[in-house]
């Protein structure tokens, strides 16, 4: 699998390409980590709201100015997905939400076979699905 980043708008969208699997479902993981490691790095301490951030080590890819990460994984290319790969989706929307407060998780534009997966498993419930990228993070909280 291939996993390329750009922010979008706010968000901070990861296109999947290839298969999402038991040897892939690791970088998934890896690329969200760093998503959400490098949003934490930047949001500013309570006591520091009006500075500016400074930051020691820079993500590898850019990252829009949010407090929280606003992470759109983008399912378009994504040709296979297994239990495996399900698991590194719920995994992707736990790291996201144990940081706390207002993240949001969107998985975007999923091919007709992983949409029936995450609505037979019930996962739909829980991972917001979408068509199309909602301007605004903020407003989809």
């Amino acid at each position: 699998m291939r996993i390329t980043v750009e922010p979008c708008g706010g968000w901070t969208v990861l296109h999947l390409h290839g298969e999402l699997d038991l040897a892939t479902a690791p970088t998934l993981r890896r690329h969200v980590g760093q998503v959400v490691q490098a949003t934490a790095e930047r949001a500013p301490a309570p006591s520091q709201a009006q500075q500016p951030l400074q930051s020691s080590q820079s993500p590898a890819f850019p990252l829009p100015s949010l407090a929280a990460p606003a992470v759109v994984l983008d399912l378009a290319d994504l040709v296979f997905c297994d239990s495996s790969g399900l698991s590194a989706l719920i995994g992707a929307y736990k790291q996201i939400v144990r940081t706390g407060g207002g993240h949001l998780l969107l998985l975007l534009h999923p091919r007709p076979r992983l949409a029936h997966m995450l609505t037979i498993t019930g996962l739909d419930r829980y991972l917001t699905i979408a068509t199309h990228l909602p301007t605004d993070p903020v407003e989809t909280r």
